[in-house]
């Protein structure tokens, strides 16, 4: 992943991984609703699941409300 095209050119590209236990599968989750990692903020906003589709919008639940940087639509696969 780059955050853009010259990144990848001279820093190369990296994966990374965010997984988050969500309580169901569709619908609209609560941030509240998905448990944090011991230690961890928790998250306000929601998970919007809708057929092949993922809509995340969540940010930490501190009084700064910073979003996740994987905020945003994506397209569910079978694995």
């Amino acid at each position: 992943m780059a955050h853009d095209p010259l990144s990848a050119i001279f820093n190369g590209t990296y994966e990374e991984t965010l997984t988050l236990e969500l309580p169901r599968i569709e619908g609209v989750i609560k941030g509240s609703e998905i448990p944090a990692p011991p230690g961890k903020l928790g998250y306000t906003g929601t998970v919007a699941i809708t057929q092949n589709k993922m809509k995340v919008d969540l940010r930490y639940d501190d009084s700064e409300g910073h979003s996740l940087l994987w905020n945003g639509e994506y397209t569910l696969v079978s694995k």
